[in-house]
């Protein structure tokens, strides 16, 4: 049952990842380290079921591909903290910075 979740994780986030408009977008990033984490969540459900023989390679590539993994969201994390400390006014995105209600009143953005 595991493989099967997996296997649907797997078509949906890859999914998620091409119709995603960039790269660089969260959404796109994310999908490629859950990709890649699935991947190697895959292998290993695999050889603990026993659906293939596991040999000592076999058992660590699937350690190598969450390293990978990992190695990626940090990258992705990264470069989204440095294109974020880029930007030259450092605001909020205009769908964040509305107007909100409060009991003393009406709160602009930035009071």
């Amino acid at each position: 049952m595991v493989p099967i979740s997996l296997g649907i994780a797997f078509i949906l986030f890859a999914r998620l990842a091409v119709v995603s408009k960039s790269i660089r977008t969260l959404q796109a990033q994310l999908s490629i380290f859950i990709l890649i984490w699935d991947a190697a969540e895959l292998l290993r459900s695999l050889l603990l079921l026993n659906v293939f023989t596991a040999s000592e390679p076999l058992q660590l590539l699937g350690l190598e591909i969450h390293t990978a993994a990992m190695v990626a969201f940090g990258v992705f994390m990264l470069s989204r903290n440095y294109f974020a400390a880029r930007n030259p006014d450092n605001q909020a995105p205009q769908w964040l910075a509305k107007e909100t209600t409060t009991v003393q009143g009406t709160m602009k953005p930035g009071q």
